[in-house]
């Protein structure tokens, strides 16, 4: 991206929707001013002057999004050596205080102190200062590396003499803070104290505390994995209060663990701790591990199953459903391309829901009286048999399920399901809506999504070699956009590996790997605290990142419900699904790949300040709501909602709706990024806002030119000519392209014939290297049924596959994503090549009919 762009973007994004907050004392503090956003740019890019401690150390800070390598002392974008804080109450935020060493440093701390507001006092108590321990491993996925993972309590670290750093090292100080939820909204400051070699230096710290309380219980849902063995194994403790006291602490987290921390599978124990933790945790399970049965029929644990669901029913009742959160987690990874897996698999989903049938029917004809309560529930029956029944897919048979077209295996699987279950990277574009459209087509109410080895970065994960901290964290934002209810990750805090055979504890302290051949980190949030004297787990920057997230969800599940509220007021052109996609659009592409934090001149923590703003916004009934725009050749219609309660102005211009309480506004793209009006309360309070709406986009090809024709070639039999009808292009005209097949009765030819349109890079307007595309869309019409296209890009006789995608009949639009494609002649590249099937079914040829209508790309 050009500098101007960068600059643009960052200073567009610190300011997004700048809110006029109100301080403990009640006096409204102005919004900031261009010079100091500019100014505050320039700190966060590392320009401004660090302090040093007489040669001794440079003292610098970063966001909790990333991770700093401890080798990285040249880290580009060093912020000021201050912590500051942007939190709801109820809320816990984190952020960075990092030491680069000058020479060998043996000691240094961190001492908290209260900060106040006014006469309010936020405590020293809330914050935690951990030490970041660094992880040294080398990996095929994300190369050599030291990298801080596990989070020691400083003053642990200290004990074990673990506050030291190298000379040119980096040492790291992960601060997090806790903000009751009866703490009064404003900004409170004042500084901690850094003793490095015996020398002191203040750190100023803020912490803006805005007036929303996070809700204590967690809708979003989550079930992770972990076994009593294998933590056990690591604290040298399986004893049932160790097992509690982990289960207690990732509910703390806002994670609820796979199975309840249960001594035994007698009812009484059942019914103590769903009594104790019901209120708490999103998600239990009840049944087996999946690790006992894999793809059979036979339910050998069915009688134990069956205690524990006659248990929950005994305790249910009008007030509480103690079903409303629970889940059956079956079979593992079935390989459903694999037709004898694919029957068993069959036969275990009737067998499960026979056994559902059953406890039904038992319950229904008791006369005991014991499930009374229960049954005095509406639809009590369906508590049981509609129970969400899980089953993780790894991309290669997401891919199977939800891509394949005429899959008659697939339906199968589809239509016995009440769960889907596919892995985080198959939420992209295209595979995401085939995962939505299945849903509805067979009547599929629970979608879950799952952690697993897979996938890498781009897409949200939680590696440890992953720099970027947005990948665990907004797996969250992901999950709200597409109406996600739940994640499912293996495996929490497994302290022993696959070799031997999971029964021996490894260093995972110095060992990140849990099975041969996945990925460092998979399989484990936490550390053993035994090794540092501590009872119970030590989290990870992981976990925390995770928290983020979770606690995040919550903010976006709020805010739409918020925007659900205004659907009525605003028509039926608002959409709070709407709104809520267009803001988590602003860190990611392509469905679920995400930005890293600085990268295109992303500042997460802007985009976060919008949610939290536009939540405090609507509670004080100003409904201010982004619903989205359309693009074309770089020119953003933006469409906007306020309540009707307010005036908008653009500069000293008083807006006028174009319809109800919507608003649009035109934003050049190569000029700007954001949006900048001032709203008007009735009361007459003047709200500034300036909020991030789109990268600058690149119109590639417009086809207004038929000579661009030329840049085409076909197969035999195909055509490429210029169309002026309308409805196949968004604008303008648009590239019609007819190809067909060539069955011949020669096998070999059939099988080997593929039709393709190969398309010219001198085609691309406004580019002249393809390796600076970080992707490109099309937008196609396809005249008749759906099929696939495979794009690859040439140089010369090399080429690289991008990737493959299906085309639906009517309005597609394609994100054809090259930056996380590995291609050294990219550069170089002198042609984009579509390949099609020749033939279905070995017979008849294939014929295609569509329209390109434009190609626009970002860099």
């Amino acid at each position: 991206m050009h500098k101007v762009f960068r600059r643009i973007l960052m200073l567009a994004l610190s300011g997004a929707m700048i809110l006029q907050l109100f301080g403990c004392g009640g006096a409204a503090e102005p919004a900031a001013s261009t010079e100091e956003v500019a100014s505050s740019e320039n700190d966060a890019q590392g320009q401004a002057e660090q302090p040093t401690l007489d040669g001794i150390a440079q003292i610098w800070s970063a966001p909790s999004t990333v991770k700093i390598d401890q080798n990285d002392i040249e880290y580009a974008n060093k912020g000021e050596a201050k912590l500051s804080y942007n939190a709801v109450k109820n809320e816990y935020e984190n952020h960075q205080l990092m030491i680069t060493a000058a020479s060998d440093i043996d000691s240094y701390y961190l001492e908290t102190a209260d900060l106040t507001c006014g006469t309010n006092v936020l405590s020293a108590d809330n914050f935690t200062v951990y030490n970041e321990k660094y992880i040294k491993y080398a990996e095929s996925s994300y190369g050599s590396y030291s990298m801080p993972d596990a989070l020691v309590p400083q003053d642990a670290a200290k004990t074990h003499d673990e506050l030291r750093a190298a000379a040119d090292h980096n040492a790291g100080l992960w601060v997090t803070v806790y903000v009751p939820e009866d703490t009064p909204a404003g900004t409170y400051e004042g500084s901690f104290k850094l003793t490095v070699q015996d020398v002191e230096t203040e750190i100023p710290v803020s912490v803006t505390v805005n007036d929303y309380v996070l809700p204590r219980t967690t809708r979003g849902q989550s079930l992770f994995s972990w076994r009593y063995d294998r933590v056990g194994a690591g604290e040298l403790d399986s004893s049932i209060e160790m097992m509690d006291f982990y289960y207690q602490f990732f509910l703390d987290y806002r994670i609820s663990l796979q199975s309840l921390p249960l001594e035994s599978n007698d009812p009484a124990e059942i019914k103590r701790v769903l009594e104790k933790y019901y209120d708490t945790l999103s998600t239990y399970s009840i049944g087996p591990d999946p690790g006992r049965v894999w793809g059979g029929e036979v339910l050998t644990y069915a009688d134990d199953t069956k205690k524990m669901i006659y248990t929950i029913a005994e305790m249910s009742g009008p007030e509480k459903n103690y079903f409303d959160k629970a889940m059956l987690y079956v079979v593992d990874e079935p390989d459903l391309r694999d037709e004898n897996t694919l029957n068993a698999t069959l036969r275990t989903i009737e067998s499960v829901n026979g056994m559902l049938r059953e406890c039904v029917d038992y319950i229904r004809n008791d006369s005991t009286g014991r499930f009374s309560s229960f049954k005095s529930i509406k639809g009590w029956d369906k508590s049981i048999t509609d129970i969400p029944n899980i089953m993780p897919l790894p991309i290669t048979q997401s891919q199977w399920t939800f891509g394949s077209i005429n899959n008659p295996g697939a339906e199968k699987y589809l239509s016995a399901l009440n769960t889907v279950c596919p892995i985080f990277e198959a939420f992209n574009d295209q595979l995401g809506s085939k995962v939505l459209a299945a849903c509805e087509k067979y009547g599929i109410e629970n979608i879950w999504w799952y952690g697993c080895n897979g996938p890498l970065a781009p897409y949200g994960n939680y590696h440890l070699g992953d720099k970027n901290l947005l990948g665990p964290r907004t797996v969250s934002w992901i999950q709200a956009k597409y109406g996600i209810e739940g994640n499912l990750y293996w495996d929490a805090a497994a302290y022993t590996s696959e070799k031997p055979n999971w029964d021996q504890y490894m260093d995972v302290y110095t060992n990140p790997m849990r099975i041969e051949g996945s990925t460092a980190g998979d399989g484990y949030l936490t550390y053993p605290g035994r090794v540092y004297d501590i009872y119970g787990p030590i989290p990870s920057v992981r976990l925390m990142a995770i928290r983020d997230g979770m606690e995040e969800l919550e903010m976006l599940y709020a805010l739409e419900d918020q925007y659900k509220e205004l659907e009525g007021a605003y028509g039926s052109g608002f959409s709070a699904r709407r709104c809520i996609t267009s803001l988590v659009d602003k860190v990611s592409y392509n469905g679920s790949a995400l930005y890293a934090d600085g990268e295109k001149g992303l500042v997460f923590d802007d985009v976060r300040a919008s949610l939290i703003d536009s939540i405090v916004w609507n509670n004080m009934g100003i409904g201010f709501a982004l619903s989205g725009y359309t693009l074309k050749n770089n020119i953003a219609l933006v469409s906007y909602y306020v309540s009707d309660t307010c005036k908008v102005y653009v500069g000293d211009e008083l807006q006028q709706s174009v319809e109800g309480c919507r608003y649009e506004y035109e934003l050049d793209l190569n000029e700007n990024t954001s949006i900048a009006l001032t709203i008007e309360a009735a009361d007459g309070t003047r709200y500034d806002v300036l909020s991030f709406i789109a990268y600058p986009t690149k119109t590639l090809q417009s086809f207004e030119d038929a000579a661009v024709t030329s840049a085409f070639t076909t197969t035999e039999g195909g055509s490429v000519v210029l169309s002026s009808d309308a409805q196949y292009a968004t604008e303008g005209n648009s590239a019609h392209i007819t190809l067909s097949g060539v069955i011949t009765g020669n096998e070999l030819l059939d099988a080997t014939f593929v039709p393709s349109v190969s398309m010219s890079t001198d085609i691309l307007e406004n580019i002249t290297d393809l390796s600076e595309v970080d992707a490109f869309r099309m937008d196609f019409y396809n005249a008749l049924g759906s099929f696939k296209v495979r794009v690859k890009v040439y140089s010369g006789t090399a080429f690289v596959t991008v990737g493959e995608y299906t085309i639906d009949s009517g309005h597609n639009s394609v994100n054809v994503v090259l930056s996380d494609v590995s291609f050294s002649a990219m550069a170089q590249a002198d042609r984009i090549v579509f390949e099609f099937d020749n033939s279905s079914d070995g017979v008849t040829a294939n014929t295609y009919d569509f329209y390109i209508d434009e190609i626009v790309a970002t860099e």
